[in-house]
């Protein structure tokens, strides 16, 4: 097979400054460069981009799915969308992360919740996509992070300030960089949850959530006291966990068998050995540092940390409405939670579902949840569609000039065929898969 290195050159074309041809186009745009070569005389320039300053928008598995059912032909058939919003959606986000002005950072959260549905693959396109390959943080690892940060302040003197950790840290990917034409994406399975378990985890997760909301309902305890025993629940998780760890690793000392219990341990663990590895950086001698980690685990500063705080206001929340009779929440309430607690500090906006939306609007979370994150929900839809545009508008028509000057025009024109060529894309894999008739 023979591959015309000239097709690699795309538009816009202009006239050549050294053979005068109206070929000279761009070959290659990635990070805070472009290059340029003429298909006729393959003189080759280039010049440096200015840095971008891209908004993080998180969505929601509920408006992933939406613009997917609208956008997917098969799955479009068996659920038809009625409504016209979540094309509009996705030609608004589309042209928005073209533009370079915002990116649909996936997470992990999202893979967890997709994994288990029948159209998992085009569903994982469409994220991706949105995303331009740039992944938030699991939400363990933010907390740890958040906990390690203060707990390295507190050794040193310093005032605990979480608004000090810069949101790269939390996010895989340069949002100053320009985006690369071309994006490979490797459809390895094995680095997909498994979805029997993500089924089992969550069943588990709604049972306990259901017995925890009923007894919220029973107790019927002012939002204050929900919100103080919920910030410490973390330790008290951690403790627990690393109790059951090491009397797992003791078992298997005496038995000699080694079981999940000792090397598929939860994540949480590996939070008190980060803490003692601080501590020992700062000086502070062996014997006192596992002290020092459990004070500060129950430490106001501890609890103080993003991702704890907004969970217990978020619980204290739903606590509430309990004690009101409310009905509990779906099961998939405290993969919300997490989700929102973890990235808000850090996203410039996110699309969240009603119930998810109208508690951190609630007071006191209205007043304590002090971000500059926007949020918005089906209910403020259009108000979402209208913020996406502002960007645009607030980044001027000079900025779109220069998109369009490095990606050419036909960069801009809305993606909508995407999951028509996933379906497409999976035939064929399909069908070389099979076994060849002899």
């Amino acid at each position: 097979m023979l591959i015309d290195p000239r097709k690699f050159i795309t538009g816009p074309f202009r006239p050549c400054p050294k053979c005068g041809k109206p070929e000279f186009g761009t070959l290659n745009v990635g990070d805070h460069y472009i290059s340029r070569r003429c298909r006729e005389c393959w003189h080759t320039d280039g010049e440096r981009l200015p840095p971008l300053n891209k908004k993080i928008v998180y969505l929601d598995q509920m408006i992933l799915s939406n613009m997917a059912k609208t956008l997917d032909p098969e799955w479009g058939k068996q659920r038809p969308q009625q409504d016209g919003y979540w094309a509009r959606a996705f030609d608004a986000l589309d042209r928005a992360l073209k533009l370079q002005l915002i990116v649909c950072a996936y997470s992990r959260t999202h893979e967890r919740e997709s994994v288990v549905l029948p159209h998992f693959q085009v569903l994982r396109r469409l994220y991706e996509h949105l995303a331009l390959g740039m992944e938030l943080e699991w939400h363990t690892r933010i907390h740890y992070l958040q906990l390690t940060h203060a707990f390295r302040q507190k050794l040193h003197g310093e005032k605990v300030d979480y608004g000090l950790i810069p949101r790269e840290r939390v996010l895989h990917g340069d949002l100053t960089a320009w985006a690369e034409r071309i994006r490979v994406s490797v459809n390895w399975s094995a680095a997909y949850p498994d979805p029997e378990e993500v089924r089992r985890t969550r069943t588990r997760s709604g049972k306990a959530f259901e017995t925890t909301f009923a007894r919220w309902a029973s107790e019927k305890k002012s939002f204050p006291e929900v919100y103080k025993f919920e910030r410490q629940g973390y330790a008290e998780t951690i403790v627990t966990l690393l109790r059951e760890h090491l009397a797992a690793i003791q078992k298997a000392n005496a038995t000699r068998e080694i079981t999940d219990a000792e090397w598929n341990y939860r994540l949480e663990i590996e939070i008190v050995d980060g803490l003692c590895k601080v501590a020992l950086q700062a000086g502070v001698a062996p014997e006192d540092a596992v002290k020092l980690v459990a004070e500060f685990l129950y430490s106001q500063e501890a609890f103080d940390a993003p991702a704890n705080d907004i969970s217990a206001l978020l619980m204290a929340a739903l606590a509430r409405r309990a004690a009101a009779g409310q009905k509990p929440p779906s099961p998939g309430m405290w993969n919300d939670i997490t989700t929102i607690s973890a990235y808000l500090p850090y996203c410039d906006a996110m699309y969240l579902d009603d119930q998810c939306a109208e508690l951190l609007r609630e007071g006191p979370l209205d007043q304590k949840v002090v971000h500059a994150t926007r949020v918005f929900s089906n209910k403020t839809r259009e108000d979402f569609l209208e913020y996406v545009a502002d960007l645009e508008r607030e980044a001027g028509p000079a900025h779109t000039a220069r998109v369009v000057d490095v990606y050419g025009e036909k960069w801009l024109t809305p993606y909508r065929a995407i999951l028509v060529y996933e379906r497409e894309r999976q035939a064929k894999r399909k069908a070389e898969a099979q076994p060849r008739a002899e």
